[in-house]
């Protein structure tokens, strides 16, 4: 319950509904910000998209809200339990357990991704720490074109591809 109380501020009345972990929520994406991303994938014209790595599932939430079907990827099984709970009101989301990079990528028109940037000892700032790492990410483009990855706001920008559209939010 004190979870979902201060999950509002980031998600609004779908915390009601919505399981958490500690973690989980300091991680997840506020609601405004994944309905941001998921317009862009939908004025994309993307049908289907997978989440690579969905944690609690707030991106995937935000994508099955404009009617897109998502699959929805996570390595950790509980997370993966609590994101499908979290998606239970979508009949085109699911949540499978998983590697995201083991994902067959040539089988989705949009692919996802916010790489886990904390660990144990606090923020990563180098890209080549998160996980997955942001150059196996940016590597998916080559199979899915239509890639966002959310990174952190304080990323160089020698750490971005030159032809990639990138905005703060």
């Amino acid at each position: 319950q004190r979870l979902r109380t201060a999950a509002r501020a980031k998600l609004g009345p779908f915390a009601e509904r919505m399981l958490f972990t500690e973690a989980g929520l300091q991680q997840a994406t506020r609601l405004t910000v994944a309905a941001r991303h998921a317009q862009r994938y939908r004025d994309a014209g993307c049908e289907r998209v997978v989440d690579l790595g969905c944690g609690l599932g707030v991106d995937s939430l935000a994508l099955a809200g404009l009617g897109i079907a998502v699959d929805a990827i996570e390595l950790d099984p509980v997370t993966a339990e609590l994101a499908a709970f979290n998606l239970l009101p979508f009949e085109d989301a699911r949540v499978l357990v998983g590697d995201s990079l083991d994902v067959q990528i040539e089988d989705y028109d949009g692919a996802f991704a916010d790489p886990a940037r904390r660990t144990a000892r606090g923020r990563v700032f180098d890209p080549a720490m998160y996980s997955p790492s942001l150059d196996a990410l940016l590597a998916v483009r080559e199979r899915c074109p239509a890639l966002g990855v959310k990174v952190a706001p304080g990323i160089g920008y020698e750490h971005l591809p030159a032809d990639a559209h990138a905005q703060w939010v």
